[in-house]
């Protein structure tokens, strides 16, 4: 699940993909060098096991859609190679069987640390969105609920029985409606700037509620992006040099993009 109408796929990160390919490759080289017909193939079969298991899940998530052939989630499945060479490492006879599959063992674990890592990195945003998704979910609103938008097989009425609380909906159903509590500058002389940013731009700043990611400024009807605090309760803009230039009242207001509600209407006074 992804938040908000346009989705950024990232692309695999080399370091991932080279460790993969180092694993892979060491792995080959392991087996061919202590392959033994006479001697117990159990360690070989957990190894093919474990190979088979992650081509199958890569195979799944990149027919899915999705970018990233594997995740730590299914790193409990190389726990099986792992004992198969240790199996190997037990039963080596000479030094370079050792040593390779020593290495083999040493770069594995690496790889799980490695994974481990970035998921805890990445733990607090991943857990952001998808608060933000079950809120959106319990709010039925569709927005930023499918990947790439496609909802035509997602039946969100059974995701929001089953997800959602009655408490979920209730908290949902206010947190959909963004809240301005006031903003400034309130008012400007015709065509002078404002606010002024080191660009020489204008910014208008607006404190408010339940703004973490899916707001707009509406300045004389005009959507106008915001930048917005991790809690949602202070956004700036950058106020174009076109709207102010001819006096007059201008309508402010926060817009939710995925529930399309609306705060209170102020004014910013053009004289």
């Amino acid at each position: 699940m992804v938040l908000g109408s346009e989705v950024i796929v990232p692309k695999p990160n080399r370091k991932h993909l080279s460790t993969g390919l180092v694993v892979a490759l060491a792995t080959i080289y392991v087996v061919t060098s202590t392959w033994n017909t006479k001697k117990n193939i159990f360690p070989y079969l957990l190894i093919l096991l474990s190979l088979t298991l992650f081509c199958l899940v890569a195979f799944a998530r990149l027919s899915g859609g999705n970018w990233q052939p594997n995740a730590s989630r299914y790193y409990p499945f190389a726990a099986l190679i792992l004992v198969g060479i240790a199996m190997l490492l037990v039963d080596a006879k000479g030094d370079m069987q050792r040593r390779s599959s020593l290495l083999l063992f040493t770069v594995i674990l690496i790889s799980f640390v490695q994974s481990y890592y970035n998921e805890w990195k990445i733990s607090p945003h991943r857990y952001t969105y998808s608060k933000n998704a079950h809120v959106n979910l319990c709010a039925e609103i569709k927005k930023g609920l499918a990947f790439y938008g496609n909802l035509q097989y997602t039946d969100t009425k059974t995701l929001k029985a089953v997800f959602c609380t009655i408490d979920d909906v209730k908290f949902a159903q206010i947190k959909s409606v963004p809240i301005l509590k006031e903003f400034g500058p309130t008012q400007t002389t015709r065509s002078s700037p404002f606010n002024v940013q080191p660009d020489g731009s204008s910014a208008l700043w607006i404190r408010t509620e339940n703004c973490e990611n899916s707001c707009v400024l509406v300045f004389a009807d005009l959507d106008i992006p915001v930048t917005a605090n991790p809690e949602g309760t202070l956004v700036t803009a950058i106020i174009p040099r076109k709207l102010f230039d001819t006096p007059g009242d201008k309508t402010v207001f926060i817009k939710n993009k995925n529930s399309e509600k609306i705060s209170e209407v102020a004014n910013f006074k053009v004289l």
